[in-house]
This record gives C-alpha cells, sequence and structure tokens, in this order.
C-alpha cells in the first residue's frame, strides 16, 4: 500500500466553510454579488447576475505523490458556469492560472452543439473542449481530474452518481507541472449569458499519493575499525654538546603522518633522560598549527658522557602515541695545560732554580722508565 501524503476532503456537513477555505471574489455589480453558503451538509454556489460575478473557494493543495485525483459530488439547479479547478494561484479567473479544470456550461452561449443540453468541458489553461452533453440539471454527477507528471497528463471523468463512467478525454500540456500546482478551488460565475449559475456540491475529495515500494526494506551491519591517526616524534637538542652542568634546551616536535586530512598534534610530552641531569619540568605541553606541534624544556647535565634524551608523546583521542630519543654529549671540566707540566712538577718537588729544572728532567726521565711493560 501507498502512504498518502497530500489529502484533502470536505463534506461540507458543518455550519460554515472549513478555516482551510479561503473565498475569492469577483463581483461586477456589488448588489448582487455570487455567494457560497452551506445549507443541510451541502455547499451552495450561485451566480445570478446580471453582470459578470463570480466567486471561488480555495483550498491549498500541493501535490507529493507523482499521480493526484480530485473527485466531487456536483448537482446544476440551474445551468450556468461552475468549475472545479486546480490553480498555479488563487481568486482569479484567469485561465492562465488554470492547471487543470473541469468545467460546467450552458449551451445557446458556450458551446453551441449541445442543443439545450449543459456540457461536460475540459481545460488546461486557455485549451477547452467539450466532451459531454449527457448533463441534465437537478441531477447529481460526479466529475474527476485525473493527473500524473513528467510528462503532465491529465484525464477528465464525468460520471454518474454510482461511479460508472459516462464521457471521458485526456490531454497533455509542457506548460504546467505538478511543481506549480498550489491551491484546489470550486467556483461559479455569471458571464452576460442570460443564465443563473445555481450548484450545490455535496463533498470533494482530493489526494495524492505516493506509489507503493517495488522492493521491500531492508537493513544490514558491519564492523568498521578505526585506529589513530599515526605519528612521528623528532627531538633536538641546541647544544647538543655542552660541558657539566650546563644547560640547553630540547625540543619536541610531534607530527600526523596519516593520510587523509591532517589535524594538530595536541596533549603532553614526556621527558626522560638516560643520564642523572635534571629537566626544568618533567612535561611540556603541545603548541602548533596544521600538522606539527611542539613543545621545549631545559635540561641540565651533572655528569660527563653520552647521554641519552627521549621525548614521549602520549597521543590523543584521534593521534597515537610515539616517542623518539637523542644523543646529547656532556664533557667534564676543562684542564689546564700547565697542570700535566714536568717543569710545574718539578718545581713542586724540588723547589726554583736550576735543581728545580734538574729534578724536574730527572723526574720526566723516570717516569719515561718506568712504563707499563707491553
Amino acid at each position: 500500500m501507498g502512504e498518502t501524503t497530500a489529502i484533502f476532503a470536505d463534506d461540507f456537513d458543518g455550519s460554515q466553510l472549513s478555516p482551510i477555505w479561503g473565498v475569492s471574489t469577483f463581483q461586477g455589480n456589488p448588489t448582487d454579488p455570487a455567494t457560497a453558503t452551506l445549507s443541510q451538509g451541502l455547499l451552495n454556489l450561485a451566480s445570478v447576475g446580471p453582470t459578470t460575478n463570480g466567486l471561488e473557494i480555495v483550498a491549498p493543495f500541493v501535490p507529493t505523490g507523482d499521480n493526484l485525483t480530485v473527485t466531487a459530488r456536483v448537482r446544476a439547479n440551474s445551468f450556468g458556469r461552475f468549475h472545479m479547478v486546480l490553480e498555479t494561484q488563487p481568486g482569479k479567473f484567469d485561465e492562465a492560472s488554470v492547471a487543470a479544470a473541469f468545467e460546467f456550461d450552458l449551451t445557446g452561449t458556450l458551446p453551441t452543439d449541445c442543443g439545450n443540453k449543459g456540457a461536460a468541458i475540459e481545460r488546461i489553461g486557455s485549451s477547452d473542449s467539450v466532451f459531454s452533453c449527457n448533463t441534465i440539471p437537478k441531477t447529481w454527477y460526479q466529475l474527476q481530474i485525473v493527473a500524473t507528471d513528467n510528462p503532465y497528463s491529465v484525464t477528465w471523468n464525468f460520471m454518474n452518481d454510482t461511479g460508472s463512467i459516462i464521457a471521458t478525454t485526456s490531454a497533455t500540456s509542457p506548460d504546467y507541472s505538478f511543481s506549480s500546482i498550489r491551491y484546489l478551488a470550486l467556483g461559479v460565475w455569471y458571464a452576460g449569458c442570460g443564465c443563473e449559475s445555481m450548484y450545490d456540491v455535496d463533498w470533494i475529495i482530493a489526494s495524492s499519493p505516493i506509489q507503493p515500494p517495488i522492493h521491500a526494506g531492508s537493513s544490514g551491519t558491519t564492523t568498521l575499525v578505526v585506529n589513530p591517526r599515526t605519528t612521528s616524534t623528532s627531538v633536538t637538542c641546541d647544544p647538543a654538546s655542552v660541558q657539566v652542568s650546563q644547560t640547553t634546551t630540547c625540543t619536541a616536535t610531534v607530527t600526523d603522518t596519516a593520510q587523509g586530512t591532517a589535524s594538530t598534534p595536541t596533549g603532553v610530552v614526556t621527558w626522560k633522560s638516560s643520564g642523572s641531569g635534571v629537566f626544568s619540568t618533567a612535561t611540556c605541553i603541545l603548541s602548533g598549527t596544521s600538522s606539527s606541534a611542539s613543545c621545549s624544556v631545559n635540561y641540565t647535565p651533572k655528569a660527563s658522557g653520552s647521554e641519552v634524551i627521549t621525548a614521549s608523546y602520549g597521543g590523543s583521542t584521534s593521534l597515537a602515541a610515539t616517542s623518539q630519543p637523542t644523543s646529547l654529549v656532556v664533557s667534564g671540566p676543562v684542564q689546564s695545560s700547565w697542570q700535566n707540566s714536568p717543569l710545574v712538577l718539578a718545581g713542586l718537588l724540588g723547589g726554583v732554580g736550576a735543581v728545580g729544572i734538574l729534578i724536574g728532567v730527572a723526574v720526566t726521565v723516570l717516569a719515561k722508565r718506568r712504563l707499563p711493560k707491553s
């Protein structure tokens, strides 16, 4: 079953028109206007002249499916001019606004080929034609408009009160489509034909259903594994070679290396050293733009040698953790060249002057002679 997504129906059983209806009039003679009244569950539409007076009651109706049907039960008490119409704009007796209309009319003026009987007329815009002369006053009929879109095509069914088709006709038009239809209207008017237009409407139904789907609905699931984006961490210390107790600045740079749109790394970097030095802080917070971010700390070594400085990025909600070491060369205190001088050593051992120099030479020679055997 399809789901009807646009429907309008009224059986006119109230004491006043439903608020959905609006009333639009064209009164050539305001002292004798066309009227719309409710009586005993019927909508009475009348225009008695003598000049061009008309009236429409209009309801918003926008088709939502790919087809539409409008059907009304109508009785002509006195044939004049009546229409049931799908309009592009309301309240105008303007043929350009008529996407499709089913009209009743009186012979003698229009049309002239039905004798003294009324006529069933189809209309799209300014194009109209008579397709049945079998209309009798004070008789209930069902008037039906059936339309489809892409291309825009309309079928008019003139039916008796049991729904059997008396006459039918069809037409297409490139000038209209469902997207242009905005209103549904019932109207009468007096066009100087020397006739009264007096009609009763028992009910009207308009619908635009969605066609049932060809395939039944279904659903499925799958498991998607989402991994953190990969990162790389690089570490530099400047200067990279220092002396004991000399401070160096170490910087960690974290880069998003995954495919797709890169994100800026955020979070904390933790610092460690293989030596006995001290960091100014054990962690630092990344800051940056684009795909990279960095942060720095100061490090002061306490002993000489080669130390490994390691920065570890703990990751974030979208980025994976990484770490990277770097080497730092730490030198001992610098010794002055005079401390190893044999002359100074001699001086310390033997005093000054020539004696001191001789002792210094002797000590030097003695030291050389006592080198370890290989």
